[in-house]
């Protein structure tokens, strides 16, 4: 129910990642169709490790995630997640690179984030309700975030809807603010997942979403040059300041195809992205699952991902008529150099191994590169992230 992403999910954020806690509760309405698979009458335990390297001694995570899935009977599951991230590196300031130079300064960084979701699913009937809280913390960043999912079968069990709403509360509170500053989203989902024929199944997917208060990026500056003399102009830097108010809409779907005479399957997908700051962006994911004996499963797989910049991003406000506000509120006008809403590329290429040794216990390991290129013909290339990333875990149900 709450997927770790196969890779790191650059879209539009108002902080430097996306908090757990929200986080998991986005992944929890876009993938709803996963619902079924909780409600087994099993228990179990997981736990996954992921490494996130950027190159060049940038961004590295280390991440921690352990679940525990439990069966009450009477077709109620709770399932307790727990996840540790340990974040350290250098990332891109929003400050442009010095003259002479395509290296765009850089800020050393370090924090650990922790998270636990309740997730608790009940079914009556053709009817699943599942309730779902999480909240994580960070030194700068308190998350707390609910969901309810409500899904339907019907049409002989053929046809299933499914409605969801997702809140979020997060309070974001650096060290150098004299007071923390909150963030609020909201987010509903409409979803159909149609069995088409006994080896084809078609999920499609409606979000509309909100977020209001603090979406700036507290760490991320925008430079302009002042001439503070006539004929002495100086580069100064100032914190970004981004819309108050976002509106997004998500279009996803999703079909999943299986061979029987290659004991395979096909799974690919396609998520249409768009919101009030002016970003659209398109993501394609194929993934070939492939039985190698009985107990092998080999899954190469592709994600590819394209945005275009926000309506605000400025590589840099010199050729702008911009003047920046000592202590930006969100209000006009707009200014942000943050790389990742600029306009840009990102593939993944992963391949993933399962071992299922018997109905007690799995094992898999996954090895993924991670490519950021930008599009927009001012951004230096040095912005952009590439990274490996290396996944391993192990099931256990009893």
């Amino acid at each position: 129910m709450f997927p770790t992403p196969a890779s790191p999910q650059f879209e539009p954020s108002s902080c430097r990642s996306a908090p757990a806690a929200a986080r998991i509760l986005a992944f929890c309405l876009a993938l709803a169709a996963t619902l079924p698979r909780l409600l087994r009458a099993e228990n179990s335990l997981a736990y996954k490790y992921q490494d996130y390297q950027e190159a060049d001694d940038r961004i590295r995570v280390r991440n921690h995630n352990a679940r525990a899935t439990l069966d009450l009977g009477t077709a109620t599951a709770l399932k307790v997640r727990g996840v540790i991230d340990t974040i350290s590196g250098a990332t891109p300031t929003g400050a442009p690179a010095p003259d002479g130079s395509d290296e765009v300064p850089l800020a050393v960084m370090e924090d650990e984030r922790s998270a636990v979701v309740v997730d608790l699913a009940h079914t009556f009937g053709m009817q699943t309700v599942n309730l779902q809280y999480a909240y994580s913390t960070e030194d700068d960043y308190t998350s707390s975030g609910y969901a309810l999912t409500w899904l339907c079968d019907f049409n002989e069990k053929n046809t299933q809807l499914q409605l969801g709403f997702a809140y979020t509360d997060d309070r974001i509170h650096p060290v150098f603010f004299s007071e923390g500053r909150n963030k609020d989203s909201r987010d509903v989902m409409a979803g159909l997942v149609q069995l088409i024929d006994r080896n084809t199944v078609l999920t499609v997917n409606l979000t509309l979403g909100n977020s209001s208060g603090y979406l700036s990026d507290p760490y991320k500056l925008v430079q302009k040059t002042v001439e503070i003399l006539p004929g002495f102009p100086l580069p100064l830097t100032f914190a970004e300041n981004r819309p108050d108010s976002r509106d997004k809409t998500i279009v996803f779907a999703q079909v999943a195809r299986h061979f029987e005479p290659a004991h395979a399957s096909l799974e690919a997908s396609v998520r249409f992205y768009s919101d009030s700051h002016g970003i659209d962006s398109d993501t394609l994911e194929m993934a070939w699952l492939q039985k190698v004996g009985e107990r092998w499963v080999l899954s190469p797989y592709l994600r590819y991902y394209r945005q275009g910049q926000a309506d605000f991003y400025y590589y840099d406000l010199d050729q702008s008529a911009i003047v920046p506000a000592p202590e930006p509120d969100g209000s006009a006008p707009h200014y942000s150099s943050d790389y990742r809403l600029s306009q840009f590329e990102a593939t993944t290429l992963g391949l993933k191994l399962t071992y299922r040794h018997d109905d007690r216990w799995s094992a898999d390991v996954a090895v993924e590169r991670y490519d950021m290129r930008g599009r927009d013909g001012v951004t230096p290339a040095s912005a952009y992230a590439t990274a490996d990333i290396v996944t391993g875990g192990i099931s256990l149900w009893f």
